[in-house]
């Protein structure tokens, strides 16, 4: 399997599952203004202005589809983001009818659009397109992180990005499209285009489909403290996830994944991101990770859940429902391959009897 083939895959159909969609706390692109901000509706169009009536976004964007946010008079929460399809940028494959405000009123940029709404982070990063239909990246802050030089591009995962050249969106049924043809490579988090090798050249290499990558990630000190810190859970956290999955791990499996901080804080969004990845480089779905700006508390922020929970007290709710739900799951036979026994984790004792 080449790399183009490897993006056929339908992990990477266009139409994208929101598991990974960032939590509405991180979505400002700069901080709130203290005034609440609502859209307003003038001649047609629509723009934002404070409660008070000053204008943040003049009344500019036509609105007709994919607007269930934007309404005359609706408070505007999170991301200041208009819809017009009369304006929208389209290149060979991506396209973007999003326009992004700062909560001051500048533009920011455009997001590509992907399963009919704007795009989502993935490792503190998302896809703008350019005036001429190119694919970028942008980061939380609204900053412009790589040049848009790209006809389509994915998203980052273990701080690389597949892009292409020359490619075309293809139908795959009703719902999905996939992206082939044309020239592909990767990325890094800064734009750069990496060039892969055909043998390992260091043990921290990450394997892409047959081929190897260099490790992405460098850390300061602090960084380190970080990583360090989370990863006396590490066996803890990998047990609790590997409950829910089947088939077995093994021991040589699990001892493979691994902590990666792959976005650091921001304006607007004062966190480390702390991603896990098993072994092949692969993005553990799940729970996300996060470590204040100044590196000293650690966060977990469950699936479906918009605010952090201190990671002690997330880790030891999740240990008190894995061993409630136990005995009911082995009575049926239901995600048994990876049972979860407290004796194997002895930071998991540590954690309940601390508590008390």
């Amino acid at each position: 399997m080449n790399l183009k083939s490897l993006y056929l895959l339908p992990a990477l159909l266009l139409a994208h599952s929101t598991a990974l969609a960032a939590p509405k706390f991180s979505d400002d692109p700069k901080p709130r203004s203290a005034e609440k901000i609502i859209y307003f509706k003038q001649n047609g169009k629509f723009g934002a202005k404070t409660t008070s009536g000053k204008i943040i976004v003049p009344a500019q964007y036509h609105c007709e589809f994919m607007c269930e946010h934007v309404k005359h008079g609706e408070t505007a929460d999170g991301e200041l983001l208009f819809t017009d399809n009369s304006r929208e940028v389209r290149g060979k494959v991506a396209y973007s009818p999003f326009f992004l405000h700062s909560r001051q009123g500048k533009f920011l940029y455009q997001p590509m659009m992907y399963d009919l709404a704007a795009d989502y982070f993935s490792e503190g990063k998302r896809r703008y397109v350019s005036k001429d239909g190119k694919v970028g990246f942008a980061d939380r802050a609204g900053n412009l992180v790589t040049p848009a030089q790209h006809d389509w591009a994915g998203p980052f995962e273990y701080g690389y990005a597949a892009f292409c050249d020359g490619c075309r969106e293809v139908r795959v049924d009703e719902e999905h499209t996939t992206v082939q043809g044309g020239t592909w490579g990767m990325m890094d988090a800064r734009g750069n285009t990496v060039a892969p090798s055909d043998t390992r050249r260091a043990a921290s290499d990450i394997e892409r489909n047959g081929k190897f990558y260099p490790h992405p990630f460098a850390y300061t000190a602090a960084e380190r403290d970080i990583l360090q810190r989370i990863n006396r859970y590490k066996n803890l956290i990998v047990g609790l996830d590997a409950v829910s999955h089947s088939p077995y791990k093994t021991t040589e499996e699990r001892a493979a994944y691994r902590f990666e901080i792959v976005s650091q804080p921001v304006q607007g969004y004062p966190y480390y991101e702390i991603v896990l990845f098993d072994g092949k480089g692969n993005t553990v779905e799940g729970e996300r990770f996060l470590a204040g700006a100044d590196g000293k508390r650690l966060y977990a922020l469950p699936v479906g859940e918009e605010t952090p929970q201190l990671l002690e007290t997330y880790l030891r709710h999740a240990i008190r429902s894995t061993l409630a739900e136990q005995p009911e799951r082995q009575k049926s036979g239901s995600w048994n391959d990876n049972p979860f026994r407290l004796k194997d984790y002895p930071e998991a004792k540590a954690l309940l009897k601390r508590r008390k």
